[in-house]
């Protein structure tokens, strides 16, 4: 009977040493491009903030420019309506004074 041998297989020149070697190096490719996928998400994180940024801007710009055209038609238009409310209130005064008079003189001829 023949004795069936297992023969290890043989490495020839890689051994243990290299063979660890790159596993290690597959292991630190694998962290690096980790680290790289996670650099790209913040770039693209950064990218969309600057974008939202950029567009908050231009829109504040925007109403900000609005504004500022508009505000000097506005106070015009509450000077206006200051004025007609003064001439207003001047002309029901002296519509007052006159119904008054008016009143005195009916009382006076009442009497008289």
């Amino acid at each position: 009977m023949l004795a069936a041998s297992v023969q290890q297989p043989r490495l020839g020149w890689w051994g243990a040493g290299q063979i660890n070697l790159l596993r290690n190096v597959a292991l630190n490719s694998l962290k690096y491009k980790n680290e790289l996928a996670l650099v790209k998400s913040q770039n693209i994180d950064i990218t969309d903030f600057e974008a939202g940024a950029g567009n908050f801007r231009s829109a504040f710009t925007k109403n900000y420019d609005s504004a500022t055209k508009r505000f000097p038609t506005a106070i015009d238009e509450i000077d206006k309506s200051i004025e007609l409310l003064q001439k207003t209130k001047e002309a029901l005064l002296g519509a007052d004074r006159n119904l008054r008079l008016a009143n005195n003189k009916v009382l006076i001829h009442h009497h008289n």
